[in-house]
Protein backbone atom coordinates (compact mmCIF):
# COMPACT_ATOMS: atom_id res chain seq x y z
CA UNK A 1 0.00 0.00 0.00
CA UNK A 2 1.31 3.56 -1.00
CA UNK A 3 1.71 6.36 1.84
CA UNK A 4 0.06 8.45 -0.19
CA UNK A 5 -2.99 6.33 -0.23
CA UNK A 6 -3.28 5.73 3.31
CA UNK A 7 -3.43 9.64 3.76
CA UNK A 8 -5.93 9.48 1.50
CA UNK A 9 -8.54 7.37 3.27
CA UNK A 10 -10.20 7.21 6.96
CA UNK A 11 -12.47 5.42 8.52
CA UNK A 12 -16.38 6.47 8.15
CA UNK A 13 -18.49 3.74 9.02
CA UNK A 14 -18.79 0.30 10.86
CA UNK A 15 -20.29 -3.10 10.61
CA UNK A 16 -20.23 -5.17 13.99
CA UNK A 17 -18.94 -8.73 12.77
CA UNK A 18 -18.53 -9.98 16.96
CA UNK A 19 -19.95 -10.40 19.67
CA UNK A 20 -19.04 -9.27 23.48
CA UNK A 21 -15.78 -11.78 24.01
CA UNK A 22 -16.06 -12.95 27.52
CA UNK A 23 -13.21 -15.38 29.48
CA UNK A 24 -13.67 -16.97 32.41
CA UNK A 25 -10.89 -18.44 33.91
CA UNK A 26 -8.59 -17.81 36.86
CA UNK A 27 -7.37 -14.18 37.26
CA UNK A 28 -3.94 -13.76 35.37
CA UNK A 29 -4.90 -16.98 33.57
CA UNK A 30 -5.43 -17.78 29.91
CA UNK A 31 -9.66 -18.06 29.88
CA UNK A 32 -11.73 -19.45 27.28
CA UNK A 33 -14.57 -17.20 25.36
CA UNK A 34 -18.16 -18.22 25.81
CA UNK A 35 -19.76 -19.56 23.44
CA UNK A 36 -24.01 -19.10 22.74
CA UNK A 37 -24.57 -17.11 26.19
CA UNK A 38 -22.09 -15.15 27.24
CA UNK A 39 -21.79 -13.00 30.21
CA UNK A 40 -20.13 -9.59 30.48
CA UNK A 41 -18.25 -8.05 31.75
CA UNK A 42 -14.96 -10.10 33.05
CA UNK A 43 -11.34 -10.08 33.03
CA UNK A 44 -11.51 -8.98 29.06
CA UNK A 45 -13.70 -8.74 27.01
CA UNK A 46 -13.69 -7.37 23.26
CA UNK A 47 -15.76 -6.49 20.14
CA UNK A 48 -14.88 -6.47 16.66
CA UNK A 49 -15.83 -4.14 14.15
CA UNK A 50 -14.77 -3.34 10.43
CA UNK A 51 -14.30 0.03 9.24
CA UNK A 52 -15.42 1.20 5.68
CA UNK A 53 -12.41 3.12 4.40
CA UNK A 54 -12.96 5.75 1.64
CA UNK A 55 -10.98 7.98 0.01
CA UNK A 56 -12.07 11.15 -0.35
CA UNK A 57 -14.26 11.08 -3.26
CA UNK A 58 -16.23 9.03 -1.05
CA UNK A 59 -15.70 5.89 -3.34
CA UNK A 60 -15.45 3.00 -1.20
CA UNK A 61 -11.62 1.44 -1.35
CA UNK A 62 -11.24 -1.14 1.13
CA UNK A 63 -11.96 -2.45 4.77
CA UNK A 64 -9.88 -2.08 8.57
CA UNK A 65 -11.10 -4.16 11.00
CA UNK A 66 -11.25 -2.64 14.94
CA UNK A 67 -11.22 -4.42 18.58
CA UNK A 68 -12.95 -2.52 21.36
CA UNK A 69 -11.89 -3.46 24.49
CA UNK A 70 -12.77 -0.43 26.60
CA UNK A 71 -16.08 1.07 26.55
CA UNK A 72 -15.10 5.09 26.80
CA UNK A 73 -18.54 5.93 28.89
CA UNK A 74 -17.03 3.52 31.73
CA UNK A 75 -13.40 3.65 31.00
CA UNK A 76 -11.54 2.62 33.81
CA UNK A 77 -14.71 0.59 35.08
CA UNK A 78 -15.20 -1.22 31.74
CA UNK A 79 -14.47 -4.75 32.98
CA UNK A 80 -15.30 -4.48 36.74
CA UNK A 81 -19.09 -6.49 36.63
CA UNK A 82 -20.13 -4.77 39.64
CA UNK A 83 -20.98 -1.55 38.52
CA UNK A 84 -22.72 -3.37 35.18
CA UNK A 85 -25.42 -5.67 33.83
CA UNK A 86 -25.77 -8.12 31.29
CA UNK A 87 -28.38 -10.59 30.34
CA UNK A 88 -30.53 -11.98 27.69
CA UNK A 89 -33.49 -10.37 27.31
CA UNK A 90 -36.98 -12.86 28.06
CA UNK A 91 -39.39 -12.62 26.05
CA UNK A 92 -42.56 -15.39 26.79
CA UNK A 93 -40.33 -18.50 26.99
CA UNK A 94 -37.36 -18.03 25.21
CA UNK A 95 -34.19 -15.84 25.30
CA UNK A 96 -33.70 -12.91 22.86
CA UNK A 97 -29.90 -11.47 21.79
CA UNK A 98 -27.21 -9.99 24.50
CA UNK A 99 -27.75 -6.61 26.09
CA UNK A 100 -25.24 -5.07 28.39
CA UNK A 101 -25.25 -2.08 30.32
CA UNK A 102 -22.55 0.41 31.38
CA UNK A 103 -22.34 2.26 34.34
CA UNK A 104 -20.67 5.78 33.52
CA UNK A 105 -17.05 6.00 35.54
CA UNK A 106 -18.26 8.44 37.92
CA UNK A 107 -21.80 8.26 38.01
CA UNK A 108 -22.38 9.75 41.50
CA UNK A 109 -20.65 13.16 40.43
CA UNK A 110 -23.21 13.46 37.04
CA UNK A 111 -23.86 17.31 37.12
CA UNK A 112 -27.47 16.40 35.46
CA UNK A 113 -28.48 14.22 38.56
CA UNK A 114 -27.37 17.00 41.43
CA UNK A 115 -29.22 20.07 39.63
CA UNK A 116 -32.46 21.47 38.57
CA UNK A 117 -31.22 24.32 36.42
CA UNK A 118 -32.41 24.44 32.76
CA UNK A 119 -30.79 22.47 29.82
CA UNK A 120 -28.59 25.55 27.94
CA UNK A 121 -25.66 25.46 25.36
CA UNK A 122 -23.73 26.04 28.45
CA UNK A 123 -25.63 23.17 31.06
CA UNK A 124 -25.89 19.91 28.31
CA UNK A 125 -26.90 16.87 29.15
CA UNK A 126 -24.52 13.92 29.81
CA UNK A 127 -24.84 10.04 29.17
CA UNK A 128 -25.69 7.98 32.40
CA UNK A 129 -24.88 4.50 31.08
CA UNK A 130 -24.06 2.92 27.63
CA UNK A 131 -25.76 -0.02 26.46
CA UNK A 132 -24.98 -2.68 24.17
CA UNK A 133 -27.25 -4.78 22.07
CA UNK A 134 -25.71 -8.19 20.38
CA UNK A 135 -27.41 -6.99 16.73
CA UNK A 136 -30.59 -7.07 18.03
CA UNK A 137 -33.34 -4.15 18.84
CA UNK A 138 -35.65 -3.65 21.74
CA UNK A 139 -38.60 -1.62 20.80
CA UNK A 140 -40.34 -1.22 24.29
CA UNK A 141 -36.23 1.20 25.53
CA UNK A 142 -36.24 2.40 21.93
CA UNK A 143 -32.31 0.21 21.44
CA UNK A 144 -31.19 -0.08 17.96
CA UNK A 145 -28.28 -2.78 17.69
CA UNK A 146 -24.56 -2.21 18.99
CA UNK A 147 -24.09 1.02 20.76
CA UNK A 148 -26.50 3.43 22.24
CA UNK A 149 -26.45 6.32 24.97
CA UNK A 150 -28.86 6.13 27.82
CA UNK A 151 -29.37 9.79 29.03
CA UNK A 152 -31.39 10.48 32.51
CA UNK A 153 -31.97 14.09 32.92
CA UNK A 154 -34.30 16.92 34.52
CA UNK A 155 -36.43 19.74 33.43
CA UNK A 156 -36.51 21.37 36.49
CA UNK A 157 -37.94 18.56 38.89
CA UNK A 158 -39.17 16.55 36.69
CA UNK A 159 -37.16 13.47 36.43
CA UNK A 160 -37.22 12.39 32.45
CA UNK A 161 -34.39 9.97 30.40
CA UNK A 162 -33.96 9.00 26.41
CA UNK A 163 -32.12 6.54 24.92
CA UNK A 164 -30.31 7.81 21.68
CA UNK A 165 -28.70 5.06 19.30
CA UNK A 166 -25.22 5.47 17.76
CA UNK A 167 -24.33 2.56 15.71
CA UNK A 168 -20.90 1.18 16.14
CA UNK A 169 -19.80 4.38 17.05
CA UNK A 170 -18.70 3.15 20.64
CA UNK A 171 -17.00 6.43 22.03
CA UNK A 172 -20.38 8.82 20.69
CA UNK A 173 -21.63 8.69 24.25
CA UNK A 174 -19.09 10.87 25.08
CA UNK A 175 -21.40 13.35 23.57
CA UNK A 176 -23.45 16.06 25.66
CA UNK A 177 -26.39 16.78 24.10
CA UNK A 178 -28.04 20.18 24.46
CA UNK A 179 -31.70 19.37 24.48
CA UNK A 180 -31.84 15.57 25.11
CA UNK A 181 -35.54 16.29 25.21
CA UNK A 182 -35.59 16.35 21.45
CA UNK A 183 -33.15 13.15 20.85
CA UNK A 184 -33.92 9.49 20.61
CA UNK A 185 -36.84 7.59 22.75
CA UNK A 186 -38.24 9.34 25.34
CA UNK A 187 -38.76 7.12 28.30
CA UNK A 188 -40.90 7.18 31.51
CA UNK A 189 -38.60 7.48 35.28
CA UNK A 190 -39.85 6.28 38.58
CA UNK A 191 -37.50 8.11 41.33
CA UNK A 192 -36.91 6.61 44.85
CA UNK A 193 -35.44 8.23 47.71
CA UNK A 194 -35.44 6.43 50.38
CA UNK A 195 -32.22 8.61 51.80
CA UNK A 196 -31.05 12.01 51.59
CA UNK A 197 -27.24 10.30 51.63
CA UNK A 198 -26.03 10.15 48.20
CA UNK A 199 -23.60 7.31 49.53
CA UNK A 200 -26.64 5.42 50.33
CA UNK A 201 -26.65 4.69 46.89
CA UNK A 202 -24.23 2.22 44.56
CA UNK A 203 -23.10 4.14 41.12
CA UNK A 204 -24.28 1.15 38.97
CA UNK A 205 -26.68 -0.06 36.65
CA UNK A 206 -29.13 -2.83 36.63
CA UNK A 207 -31.40 -4.66 34.32
CA UNK A 208 -34.98 -4.97 36.01
CA UNK A 209 -38.07 -6.80 35.08
CA UNK A 210 -41.98 -5.21 34.65
CA UNK A 211 -43.85 -8.29 35.67
CA UNK A 212 -47.24 -6.95 34.50
CA UNK A 213 -46.06 -6.04 30.78
CA UNK A 214 -42.90 -8.77 30.31
CA UNK A 215 -40.45 -5.40 29.11
CA UNK A 216 -37.09 -5.07 30.48
CA UNK A 217 -36.24 -1.55 31.91
CA UNK A 218 -33.12 0.19 33.24
CA UNK A 219 -32.19 0.71 37.09
CA UNK A 220 -29.68 3.37 37.98
CA UNK A 221 -28.25 5.55 40.44
CA UNK A 222 -29.61 9.24 39.91
CA UNK A 223 -27.86 11.74 42.16
CA UNK A 224 -29.34 10.72 45.81
CA UNK A 225 -31.68 8.23 44.77
CA UNK A 226 -32.60 5.56 42.11
CA UNK A 227 -34.36 5.83 38.95
CA UNK A 228 -36.27 2.89 37.11
CA UNK A 229 -36.08 3.61 33.78
CA UNK A 230 -38.40 2.33 31.11
CA UNK A 231 -41.72 2.80 28.32
CA UNK A 232 -44.05 4.87 28.87
CA UNK A 233 -46.97 3.11 31.60
CA UNK A 234 -44.33 0.82 32.75
CA UNK A 235 -44.53 -0.63 36.08
CA UNK A 236 -41.18 -0.97 38.57
CA UNK A 237 -40.53 -3.91 40.57
CA UNK A 238 -41.01 -3.36 44.41
CA UNK A 239 -37.80 -1.98 45.94
CA UNK A 240 -38.45 -4.80 49.23
CA UNK A 241 -34.86 -5.75 50.30
CA UNK A 242 -34.21 -2.04 50.70
CA UNK A 243 -31.99 0.34 48.31
CA UNK A 244 -32.06 -1.35 44.27
CA UNK A 245 -28.88 -1.61 42.93
CA UNK A 246 -27.38 -4.06 46.26
CA UNK A 247 -29.25 -6.63 45.58
CA UNK A 248 -30.27 -8.46 42.25
CA UNK A 249 -33.33 -10.14 41.40
CA UNK A 250 -33.57 -12.79 38.17
CA UNK A 251 -35.54 -14.98 36.33
CA UNK A 252 -33.25 -18.38 36.29
CA UNK A 253 -32.76 -20.42 33.37
CA UNK A 254 -33.84 -24.09 32.95
CA UNK A 255 -32.59 -26.29 30.32
CA UNK A 256 -35.63 -26.87 27.69
CA UNK A 257 -36.32 -30.05 26.36
CA UNK A 258 -34.75 -29.34 23.12
CA UNK A 259 -31.12 -29.27 25.28
CA UNK A 260 -31.40 -25.48 25.45
CA UNK A 261 -31.78 -23.04 28.07
CA UNK A 262 -35.22 -21.37 28.75
CA UNK A 263 -36.79 -19.12 31.42
CA UNK A 264 -37.41 -20.89 34.16
CA UNK A 265 -39.93 -21.22 37.39
CA UNK A 266 -37.29 -20.31 39.70
CA UNK A 267 -37.03 -16.63 40.65
CA UNK A 268 -34.03 -16.31 43.03
CA UNK A 269 -32.92 -12.82 44.69
CA UNK A 270 -29.22 -11.97 45.69
CA UNK A 271 -29.01 -9.81 48.92
CA UNK A 272 -25.36 -8.68 50.21
CA UNK A 273 -24.57 -8.62 53.92
CA UNK A 274 -24.28 -5.48 55.60
CA UNK A 275 -21.24 -5.75 56.92
CA UNK A 276 -19.85 -6.41 53.10
CA UNK A 277 -18.56 -3.15 52.47
CA UNK A 278 -16.56 -3.36 55.75
CA UNK A 279 -14.33 -6.57 54.78
CA UNK A 280 -11.58 -4.39 52.24
CA UNK A 281 -8.85 -7.10 52.98
CA UNK A 282 -8.62 -10.83 52.16
CA UNK A 283 -7.44 -11.51 55.95
CA UNK A 284 -11.17 -10.10 56.59
CA UNK A 285 -12.63 -13.01 55.13
CA UNK A 286 -11.30 -15.50 57.89
CA UNK A 287 -12.15 -15.24 61.19
CA UNK A 288 -9.86 -15.85 63.81
CA UNK A 289 -12.42 -17.75 66.29
CA UNK A 290 -14.67 -20.10 65.84
CA UNK A 291 -15.63 -20.99 62.47
CA UNK A 292 -13.53 -19.17 59.61
CA UNK A 293 -16.46 -18.98 57.39
CA UNK A 294 -17.48 -15.28 57.21
CA UNK A 295 -21.22 -14.09 55.67
CA UNK A 296 -21.14 -12.35 52.59
CA UNK A 297 -24.90 -12.71 50.90
CA UNK A 298 -28.32 -14.01 51.32
CA UNK A 299 -30.38 -15.56 48.37
CA UNK A 300 -34.17 -16.22 48.10
CA UNK A 301 -35.49 -19.14 45.86
CA UNK A 302 -38.96 -18.95 45.55
CA UNK A 303 -40.19 -21.89 43.48
CA UNK A 304 -41.68 -25.43 44.42
CA UNK A 305 -38.16 -27.34 43.20
CA UNK A 306 -34.56 -26.89 43.62
CA UNK A 307 -32.86 -25.08 41.12
CA UNK A 308 -29.98 -27.64 39.96
CA UNK A 309 -27.33 -24.88 39.30
CA UNK A 310 -23.86 -25.19 40.16
CA UNK A 311 -24.91 -23.12 43.46
CA UNK A 312 -27.64 -26.41 44.32
CA UNK A 313 -29.70 -23.67 45.75
CA UNK A 314 -33.10 -24.52 47.63
CA UNK A 315 -36.81 -23.01 47.99
CA UNK A 316 -36.19 -20.49 51.27
CA UNK A 317 -33.48 -18.52 52.14
CA UNK A 318 -29.72 -19.50 51.51
CA UNK A 319 -26.62 -18.27 52.98
CA UNK A 320 -23.70 -17.78 51.23
CA UNK A 321 -20.23 -17.75 53.13
CA UNK A 322 -16.71 -16.82 52.12
CA UNK A 323 -13.45 -17.79 53.49
CA UNK A 324 -9.61 -17.21 52.24
CA UNK A 325 -7.13 -19.43 53.17
CA UNK A 326 -5.54 -22.72 52.33
CA UNK A 327 -8.37 -25.57 51.88
CA UNK A 328 -7.65 -27.46 55.10
CA UNK A 329 -7.56 -23.81 57.05
CA UNK A 330 -11.10 -23.56 55.53
CA UNK A 331 -12.39 -27.04 56.17
CA UNK A 332 -13.11 -27.64 52.51
CA UNK A 333 -13.76 -31.16 51.91
CA UNK A 334 -11.15 -32.96 49.08
CA UNK A 335 -14.19 -33.09 46.94
CA UNK A 336 -14.55 -29.64 46.49
CA UNK A 337 -11.12 -28.40 45.59
CA UNK A 338 -10.55 -29.87 42.30
CA UNK A 339 -11.61 -26.75 40.51
CA UNK A 340 -9.02 -25.09 42.32
CA UNK A 341 -5.73 -26.87 43.52
CA UNK A 342 -3.86 -24.63 45.87
CA UNK A 343 -7.01 -22.26 45.78
CA UNK A 344 -6.95 -19.49 48.24
CA UNK A 345 -10.61 -18.33 47.86
CA UNK A 346 -13.53 -20.64 48.71
CA UNK A 347 -17.72 -20.65 48.71
CA UNK A 348 -19.78 -22.09 51.29
CA UNK A 349 -23.54 -22.22 50.64
CA UNK A 350 -25.92 -22.91 53.73
CA UNK A 351 -29.36 -24.36 52.38
CA UNK A 352 -32.37 -23.53 54.45
CA UNK A 353 -32.84 -26.34 56.40
CA UNK A 354 -30.16 -28.12 58.26
CA UNK A 355 -30.98 -31.61 57.05
CA UNK A 356 -30.43 -30.53 53.67
CA UNK A 357 -26.59 -30.34 52.39
CA UNK A 358 -24.15 -27.73 52.43
CA UNK A 359 -22.44 -26.64 49.21
CA UNK A 360 -18.67 -26.25 48.84
CA UNK A 361 -17.45 -24.44 45.64
CA UNK A 362 -13.98 -22.49 44.81
CA UNK A 363 -14.03 -19.02 43.72
CA UNK A 364 -11.87 -16.73 41.65
CA UNK A 365 -10.81 -13.53 42.64
CA UNK A 366 -10.46 -10.67 40.52
CA UNK A 367 -8.65 -7.53 41.21
CA UNK A 368 -9.09 -4.25 39.97
CA UNK A 369 -6.40 -2.26 41.08
CA UNK A 370 -7.31 1.95 41.88
CA UNK A 371 -11.13 1.11 41.68
CA UNK A 372 -13.15 1.30 44.48
CA UNK A 373 -16.33 -1.53 44.48
CA UNK A 374 -19.71 -1.11 45.76
CA UNK A 375 -20.27 -3.87 48.06
CA UNK A 376 -23.11 -4.94 46.02
CA UNK A 377 -23.86 -8.65 44.55
CA UNK A 378 -25.41 -9.57 41.18
CA UNK A 379 -26.36 -13.07 39.15
CA UNK A 380 -23.37 -13.75 36.90
CA UNK A 381 -24.75 -14.99 33.07
CA UNK A 382 -22.49 -18.01 31.83
CA UNK A 383 -22.84 -19.99 28.93
CA UNK A 384 -24.93 -22.69 30.70
CA UNK A 385 -25.76 -21.32 34.16
CA UNK A 386 -25.97 -18.73 36.45
CA UNK A 387 -23.69 -18.06 39.45
CA UNK A 388 -22.95 -14.50 41.09
CA UNK A 389 -20.37 -11.85 41.85
CA UNK A 390 -19.47 -10.62 45.26
CA UNK A 391 -17.42 -7.72 46.33
CA UNK A 392 -14.77 -9.22 48.08
CA UNK A 393 -11.81 -6.94 49.39
CA UNK A 394 -12.26 -3.29 48.50
CA UNK A 395 -10.72 -3.53 44.78
CA UNK A 396 -11.78 -7.26 44.35
CA UNK A 397 -14.54 -8.90 42.88
CA UNK A 398 -15.59 -12.48 43.50
CA UNK A 399 -16.80 -15.10 41.55
CA UNK A 400 -18.43 -18.10 42.81
CA UNK A 401 -17.79 -21.19 40.63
Amino acid sequence: MKPGWRQAVWPVACLVLGVVACQSGSAGGSGTQAIGRPECPSDSFAITVIDTLRDRKGNVVGTQPRTIRQIGLAGPISNVPEFHDCQEFIRGDGYLRLYAIFARFGLERLADSLDTLPYTPSKQALAAAEIYSDGEHYAPLGVEPYFNCLYVYRVLKDWRAAVVPKGTHEDACLTHLVDPATHGTQLEVHRSTPSADLAAYPQVARWDWDQQSGWQYVGIMCGAGWCDVGPKGFTSSPAVYGIKGWYDEQRLATVASSGGLQPGSAHGIIIPDPALGHLNNATDFHQSSGSPWVHVANVLLTGSSPYSSKLRLQPGWNKIYLCYGSAAACGVPPQAQTCSPGGMWWALIKPPHWWQSKTYRCVTQRLHSGIVIPATVRWRWLTNDETGWIRCVQNGCCQVN
